[in-house]
């Protein structure tokens, strides 16, 4: 389907930018060197995700469940590729 092969993009469309400005709340997935999945939630009033580039975002780390495992996976994954 045409609308589906458009849907990845390798750099972030105005549109996107005006998503994410807007936007309270959001979901970070990341998985472990074993492929075990982890979904975060992550919120803050209404432009709490800063757009670096268009390819890159940043999102605040709050305080929360104490866990960290998305931030684990993506050191993992770091070094794992580094």
């Amino acid at each position: 389907m045409p609308r589906a092969a458009t849907k990845d993009r390798p750099r972030l469309h105005p549109r996107d930018r005006e998503w994410l400005a807007a936007s309270p709340f959001c979901l970070i997935a990341t998985s472990d060197d074993t492929g075990a999945c982890d979904v975060s939630p992550k919120g803050d009033p209404a432009g709490f995700v800063h757009v670096i580039d268009d390819t890159t975002i940043a999102i605040p780390e709050r305080p929360g469940n104490r866990r960290a495992d998305g931030f684990r996976n993506v050191l993992k994954k770091t070094r794992m590729w580094g």
